[in-house]
């Protein structure tokens, strides 16, 4: 892939507090909890905006136990290899470390808003889809080891950052809202390319094991994109039927996860869909909450939790 195609600017420099250890976060048993704890047993977790976290076995989808964050959480989740869950919160993000119980705090600038995050599957980086608290212009944060003070990417063509994902080779690519919607942080580099995507809107980013994927803002379509340079192609579709969402889907192997949107007639319930076939949803699960609403879900592999 090329790199340095116009529109970019190198980092803008780093700041933000050693990150902390802290038991912030309370497990509420709600007389359904049944977590076997120190298993190796996959874990699906889901965010609700009030900071509510909850925990469902994967892939049977049986509610575990849920517990809660002291911040309101505004943003998606993403995962590391670890089994380590990641909830941007304000201008920090948390992690929920697989296993342990424990919380990191990962503190950014106070002018920046976290939204979306990724972990880079070849040296544990983590980095964070930043809109600005004040106004001006995101950027992306990358947290090296996901500890520490970030290192801040901008990208002249794009304004405000909404979702990043890393491909196995540790190129990181991101979208937003500005001129240009969809670029790439190539390994190594400190300068953006600005892709040209066939795509109208833009949503969660994600690599599917061979493709680098996004979703519409809207989350009914997932595209697989070839990409070359400076310009994307489309090699495959998936459509998630019957309702449309504007929360953050999941790919997991041949599984997609998706949240249904409030007001549909699957309101608050947890869709299944086999990717990339895409179609109806073959599995619902129900929140614990049925009227709160969900951002978005990750799944903690092998965690423990």
């Amino acid at each position: 892939m090329l790199a340095g195609c116009g529109g970019s600017q190198p980092p803008t420099g780093s700041a933000g507090a050693t990150p902390q250890t802290h038991a912030i976060a309370t497990n509420l048993d709600r007389g359904r909890s049944r977590a076997r704890r120190g298993s190796s047993q996959e874990l699906l977790y889901a965010a609700a905006p009030d900071g509510d976290i909850y925990v469902f076995a994967y892939p049977e989808g049986e509610f575990f136990y849920a517990f809660q964050l002291k911040e309101l959480i505004a943003g998606t989740l993403c995962s590391n290899s670890s089994g380590d869950v990641f909830v941007p919160t304000g201008n920090t993000v948390i992690e929920y470390a697989g296993g342990s119980g424990q919380i990191a705090t990962l503190s950014e600038r106070k002018d920046y808003a976290a939204y979306g995050c990724s972990v880079d599957p070849t040296t544990g980086n983590l980095a964070v889809a930043n809109e600005s608290a004040k106004g001006g212009r995101g950027v992306i944060a990358v947290f090296a080891g996901a500890r520490g003070n970030p290192t801040y990417y901008s990208d002249s063509a794009i304004a405000t950052y909404w979702y990043c994902g890393y491909d196995d080779q540790g190129n990181l690519f991101v979208d937003g809202q500005g001129d240009s919607s969809f670029a790439e942080l190539p390994l190594g580099s400190k300068r953006f390319t600005n892709i040209s995507v066939p795509v109208k809107s833009f949503g969660q980013i994600q690599w599917d094991g061979k493709y680098v994927t996004v979703a519409t803002k809207t989350a009914q379509t997932i595209y697989r994109l070839n990409i070359m340079g400076s310009a994307a192609t489309i090699a495959s579709t998936t459509h998630l039927g019957p309702s449309r969402s504007l929360a953050q889907p999941w790919i997991e192997g041949n599984t997609i996860i998706r949240v249904f949107r409030r007001l549909s007639k699957y309101s608050y319930k947890i869709g299944f869909w086999k990717y990339p076939t895409g179609g109806k949803h073959y599995l619902l699960i129900k929140s614990p909450d049925k009227h709160v609403d969900i951002l978005g879900v990750t799944l903690s592999v092998g965690s423990g939790n």
